[in-house]
């Protein structure tokens, strides 16, 4: 669905992208507006996805509060909502369950919670790769599996198809051909790494 964005200049804008790409095209001087874009652009990048349900979700609670603007003020806001937060991860801990990471269907339907839009067509590609991926840099630390993507480059290489994803193990060397009798494949091969020039 395309969504039109009129500049104040007269210009107009047509696009069909994500709630975040539309809201930080508005310059709004309102520091709720603001905040609620902000609160878009977080979303976007955290989860990539449903960027417009949380601006609808906040529209909804905002709602639900007394209709007097004498009585809104920051701490009549906010009390209410981190009450409602203490008691979500009350019922959280009441309802969580422990799973088996050497389980695959018990962590097969956990990785499918990270669905969006633009992976529903390849589902089944997308968890296995996800499940496969946490299962190569996933480290023990006492007794804990712990991922820390902070450590993790993620490098992208246009070519193929999506169908053809897969998990690579070992190292990864990032390679150009430089000529044309090049080798594309070794096997076996040795690597010598040097602090100081090589002359020939």
């Amino acid at each position: 669905m395309l969504k039109t964005i009129l500049y104040p200049m007269g210009g107009i804008l047509l696009m069909n992208d994500a709630g975040n790409a539309i809201l930080s095209e508005l310059d709004v001087p309102h520091i709720a507006a603001k905040n609620m874009i902000e609160l878009s652009r977080m979303q976007d990048e955290e989860c990539g996805d449903r960027t417009t349900s949380v601006i609808s979700a906040a529209k909804s609670s905002r709602n639900r509060f007394p209709n007097s603007n004498a009585t809104f003020t920051p701490w009549s806001s906010s009390h209410p909502t981190k009450k409602a937060l203490k008691e979500a991860l009350e019922f959280i801990k009441r309802i969580s369950i422990s799973i088996n990471i050497n389980d695959y269907a018990q962590m097969f339907s956990l990785i499918k919670t990270i669905g969006t839009k633009f992976i529903i067509r390849w589902s089944e590609l997308v968890y296995n790769l996800v499940h496969q991926a946490i299962r190569t840099v996933a480290q023990d630390v006492n007794g804990l599996k712990i991922v820390d993507i902070k450590r993790y480059a993620r490098v992208e290489i246009l070519g193929a198809k999506i169908e053809q994803r897969k998990v690579l193990r070992g190292d990864m060397l990032n390679k150009n051909l430089t000529s044309p009798n090049m080798r594309r494949r070794i096997e076996k091969l040795r690597i010598v790494l040097l602090d100081s020039p090589l002359e020939y």
